[in-house]
């Protein structure tokens, strides 16, 4: 029985069988026994149909969406029932070669009765089967076959092409041969197209538009395509205008984000570069187009495997007329130029013209050439021709420059040595950017100093003689038009210089020159000239004489010009003026001697004077406190590097002028000097600076004493002066000092050609006033460079009532320098003891003695004082650098003006002393001096606010052995 439930007919024996079986036969089926001793029903035997052997075939159109489902039915399935999908690789199940299916990529449901393929394309169509397996038994499906119809290929055609699409369904073999097709266009159906392929023979515009296509399998039924689309290009020819030199740029439609460009000429691809753009885009450029860029084009598109011509445009390259010079009376023909390579498809008809000039549009002016039968002046100018063709647009040539030339003969007349002007100004009129070129006996003329403008209007012949006269042509031209003006150049004779030769110059020196001419009477000059001549120099034109003093140096390209009633005539030479030699330039100097007369006459003083390389002095004259200036001009002594000089000057002073004069020799030294002035005359020489070399530079220190008569007295200040100076690179020095009385000594000098220095100081604040003078010399050749020198120092009465030091004045009394480079060692005396010792001054009458002794340390700038000298005596020590020292001592005398008061200690009073360090004879010496007031005295009477103030010596050396 089956379910347990209906008894099956027929089924009475111990076997069932059940053939055909149908899905109806599933079910579960037991076997009832019967015999004598009862009855017994057997287990239950499940059937389980499968409904696989089913052959089915499904139709489905392409796209990205679409998915096919291929299914097997089982009845009564259960939990044991197994599947999994194969695709046929051949005509039969083939379970060793065919593909078993898994999921993932375009597959789902590969082990389940129903199987998903997403079909994007027909690459997924076939024949699957399923194989089955429950109880241990499996079972092969019938075929499921799937057929995939893809969306025709889109079209890109050239109008009049044939046009073509395929439909191409993918499936198996025996099953394509079954379906039927309907064509679509936009949807439509296109009744009699039923075949796999639908041909147009020549394609027009209008048969653009989206085609798809109905497949239809009898088993599976029918689906239409996705569609393809058909695009007709009409490739008709664009044309483009532009002027040369300008950008040519075509522009084509984009038809397709997948579309492709390739732009070509004369049937070869075109490459990127600087003359062509976008040789791959929708947009091509012809960078600064030329004659030889015009022409046709072509721009071919790609889209899908179609490739057509897209477009065939045309460039106009429109060019500058041809500029042109015309004779005044000739004809004037301008032809507008617009080459277009060719091209076929352009009809020269249409092309349309308007002729400008000067910008300014010429009425009726319209044809390709523009014609002037008779030209005249006024038709020069710039023509431009605005070129039109149809849907190409215009454009505008550049210029055509005009030149008119009227080429008569015409007559220049010049005399000799004059320049000759051959000017086209009354003959030409000239256009814009025209050449010229001159020519002589048809041989083209070189610029050069003879000729002068060779490619302008105007030729100018410098110093013309009669071998310049002779026929000149201009040749007027723009490239490939030309015309000459002929000019006749007729010379008249001039004045001959003879044998012009300038003697040699110099700067400050007299000169005098003659200018030779012929003396032919039809040649005499009447007037002469010369320029440019040196500064300070003259020509009297109507001799032609030249002189004067010149006061600049240098090579000079004299023209000399001599004139007469027919002309000038010209000739150059070279004057050579030669500059001051050095020994006559820069800075002086001179120590002037005390006169023996006249105002401020002991007093002495300097001369210092500045020579500049024009010649000019200037300077002054000190004498005393007073100086007088003077300024004026050396006269020079031959012309050469030897050249000497004198000079006589005059220093402008109230109650008669000083005068002056001196010489310059080539040694560096000034010498026969004289200033005379008030009845007195003084000699000096002096010395030029000549900055000295590395070997008289530094610092120098020197002391200023006393000739051995004037040692001691008291009338006179005791002790050294001193004073120190640099000698800079320059030769420059600046002396800063003083005097043993105090007075402080500031002179600017330089050191001369043999080490030479000299210091004037004009001294006191008295009205008659004291002054040292001092000359002296540096010894190089010698180790310290000693310097030994002498002078002379005055000091005024000082009537004043309170004055206490050196009332009665002194001198003039002889001084003595010496002293040398400074340039101490670690230790300054170059000892390890030292004495400090004070003398003359009334230092003998004091009760105490500042004298001390030091021990030296080296490098130190303080001694240190010795424990058996007194302390009374204060020593601030030395500067190492600048050899400068000072120091204080305290003293305390009885006064002997109160003799009722007897004390050691009643009078007190302060040395301070102050010097500086002098090397002398190979030894450094401490060299300076103090100043105290003396112990009162009843005889003469004095007190201590009117007893003297004397000036001592201060000595500080090393100890004597």
């Amino acid at each position: 029985m089956n379910d347990g439930t209906r008894v099956i007919d027929g089924a009475n024996g111990p076997e069932l069988r059940v053939f055909p079986v149908t899905v109806g036969d599933f079910g579960i089926y037991r076997c009832v026994v019967s015999n004598s001793s009862g009855t017994v029903t057997s287990i239950p035997v499940r059937i389980t149909v499968l409904d696989v052997f089913t052959p089915s075939t499904n139709i489905i159109a392409a796209s990205s969406s679409a998915t096919a489902s291929l299914s097997v039915t089982v009845n009564s399935a259960t939990a044991v029932t197994k599947f999994r999908w194969w695709k046929m690789v051949g005509a039969a199940v083939d379970p060793i070669n065919d593909t078993m299916i898994s999921d993932g990529g375009a597959f789902s449901g590969a082990t389940k009765n129903v199987l998903k393929i997403k079909t994007p394309d027909g690459s997924n169509a076939g024949t699957y089967y399923c194989v089955v397996t429950a109880y241990n038994t499996f079972m092969y499906s019938g075929p499921k076959n799937l057929i995939v119809v893809p969306a025709p290929e889109s079209r890109l055609v050239q109008l009049g092409a044939p046009l073509e699409f395929i439909a191409m369904p993918q499936g198996p073999a025996a099953l394509l041969a079954q379906l039927t097709y309907q064509w679509r266009k936009d949807n439509a159906p296109l009744g009699s197209e039923t075949n796999s392929t639908l041909s147009i023979a020549s394609a027009q515009l209008a048969d653009q538009g989206s085609y798809s296509v109905d497949v239809t399998h009898p088993d599976a039924g029918t689906v239409t395509s996705l569609p393809g689309t058909a695009t007709v290009i009409d490739s008709s020819t664009a044309y483009k205008v532009v002027v040369q030199g300008k950008n040519g740029v075509f522009v084509v439609p984009v038809i397709s984000k997948t579309q492709t460009f390739q732009w070509y000429r004369n049937g070869n691809p075109l490459a990127a570069s600087a003359k062509y753009v976008g040789v791959t885009s929708a947009k091509f450029t012809v960078k600064a187009t030329n004659v030889d860029d015009a022409g046709e084009y072509e721009c071919r598109t790609t889209i899908g495997g179609d490739t057509v011509i897209l477009s065939r445009p045309v460039l106009i390259v429109v060019q500058p007329p041809a500029s042109k010079v015309v004779a005044v009376g000739g004809q004037l023909e301008l032809e507008a130029l617009h080459p277009y390579g060719g091209a076929m498809s352009v009809t020269p008809a249409l092309f349309q013209y308007q002729w400008f000039k000067n910008k300014v549009l010429i009425p009726g002016a319209e044809s390709k050439i523009y014609e002037i039968p008779t030209a005249v002046g006024n038709d020069r100018g710039a023509y431009t021709c605005m070129v039109t063709y149809p849907s190409g647009g215009s454009g505008l040539s550049g210029v055509a420059n005009v030149t008119v030339l009227n080429t008569n003969p015409f007559v220049v007349n010049v005399n000799a040595g004059k320049s000759a002007k051959l000017s086209l100004k009354s003959v030409l009129f000239a256009g814009k950017n025209v050449s010229f070129q001159w020519k002589r006996d048809g041989n083209p003329l070189v610029e050069s100093l003879k000729y002068v403008g060779v490619n302008k209007s105007s030729l100018t012949i410098t110093g013309c003689s009669l071998a310049d006269a002779d026929d000149y042509e201009c040749e007027v031209s723009y490239p490939g038009s030309s015309l000459s003006a002929t000019v006749d150049l007729v010379v008249f004779s001039a004045p001959e210089i003879v044998n012009l030769v300038f003697p040699s110059a110099i700067v400050g020196g007299q000169f005098i020159y003659q200018i030779e001419f012929s003396p032919d009477p039809l040649y005499v000059p009447e007037k002469f000239a010369a320029s440019p001549l040196p500064k300070g120099l003259t020509i009297n034109k109507s001799t032609g004489l030249i002189e004067g003093v010149p006061t600049v140096s240098g090579s000079f390209d004299v023209l000399v010009t001599v004139t007469n009633d027919v002309g000038p005539s010209t000739e150059t030479a070279t004057l050579v003026v030669n500059p001051l030699p050095a020994h006559l330039v820069g800075n002086f100097v001179a120590p002037l001697p005390r006169m023996p007369a006249g105002q401020f006459a002991d007093l002495g003083g300097r001369f210092d004077m500045i020579v500049t390389a024009t010649g000019a002095a200037s300077g002054k004259v000190t004498v005393g406190p007073l100086a007088f200036s003077f300024k004026g001009t050396i006269s020079v002594i031959g012309t050469d590097g030897n050249a000497t000089a004198e000079a006589s000057l005059l220093a402008p002073r109230a109650g008669g002028d000083l005068t002056i004069t001196f010489d310059l020799g080539t040694d560096d030294y000034l010498t026969d000097g004289e200033i005379t002035g008030a009845g007195n005359t003084v000699p000096f020489e002096g010395w030029r600076n000549t900055a000295p070399g590395a070997g008289l530079q530094g610092l120098y220190n020197f002391a200023i004493g006393l000739t051995a008569g004037d040692m001691g007295v008291d009338s006179i200040p005791q002790g050294s002066g001193y004073g120190s100076f640099t000698v800079s690179p320059t030769g420059a020095l600046n002396i800063a000092g003083s005097t043993s009385d105090g007075e402080s000594i500031t002179s600017a000098s330089f050191v001369g050609p043999d080490g030479e220095i000299m210091f004037f100081q004009s001294l006191y604040k008295t009205v008659a006033k004291g002054s040292i003078l001092a000359e002296g010399q540096i010894d190089d050749s010698l180790a310290g460079n000693p310097l030994g020198g002498e002078g002379t120092w005055s000091r005024p009465e000082n009537p004043s009532s309170t004055h206490r030091r050196y009332k009665d004045g002194f001198g003039p009394v002889d001084v003595i320098i010496a002293g040398g480079l400074y340039a101490p060692g670690a230790n300054l005396l170059g000892a390890t003891a030292a004495d400090l010792t004070f003398e003359e001054g009334g230092i003998e009458l004091a009760s105490r003695n500042p004298n001390r002794s030091f021990s030296v340390a080296s490098g130190s700038t303080l001694p240190v004082p010795s424990s058996s000298t007194p302390a009374l005596t204060v020593f601030k020590g030395v500067n190492l650098a600048t050899g400068a020292f000072n120091g204080s001592a305290s003293l305390a005398d009885d006064d002997p003006t109160t003799p009722g008061v007897v004390k050691a200690d009643e009078y007190k009073r302060t040395l301070s002393f102050k010097g500086l360090v002098v090397p002398i004879g190979g030894e450094l010496v401490g060299y300076g001096f103090f100043v105290i007031p003396q112990i009162p005295t009843l005889a003469p009477p004095t007190t201590t606010s009117t007893s003297p103030e004397l000036s001592g010596s201060v000595l500080f050396e090393k100890t004597a052995p």
